[in-house]
């Protein structure tokens, strides 16, 4: 039976890969149709908010899905995009002296995919 615990993470998945699979696809001129451009723009300048966050609570699922394999693979992901999300937070505060110069909007779109997905499958996958 799913709890509501799975149910949390099958749809904060499902919005993260929301944010990523759209924006993408349009880009990419797949689809014709995307997200308002006021939207696209709060979320590009959050996403490493976003990708940290949703990588904690990555980490959370993970945790909880500790005996699968897939729970320890979730680990791992979650561990990249918690580091990938606060280097930008850190640089942004100036704790630290560098940021990671490859995060253009495609790379957060394809992050926030990966992320959504795991989200959904460790969700699922949660006893």
């Amino acid at each position: 039976m799913l709890e509501a615990k799975n149910w949390i993470s099958f749809f904060a998945g499902g919005f993260v890969l929301a944010l990523g699979i759209i924006p993408l696809l349009n880009q990419l001129k797949v689809i014709s149709f995307g997200l308002p451009a006021s939207m696209i723009g709060l979320v590009i300048s959050i996403a490493h908010w976003l990708v940290a966050l949703g990588g904690l609570y990555l980490l959370y699922d993970s945790f909880l899905d500790w005996h699968e394999d897939l729970g320890r693979i979730a680990f791992f992901v979650a561990l990249f995009m918690i580091g990938i999300g606060i280097v930008p937070i850190l640089n942004q505060f100036n704790v630290i002296g560098f940021s990671i110069p490859f995060l253009s909007n495609m790379v957060y779109y394809i992050l926030f995919i990966i992320e959504g997905l795991f989200l959904m499958v460790v969700g699922m996958q949660m006893d």
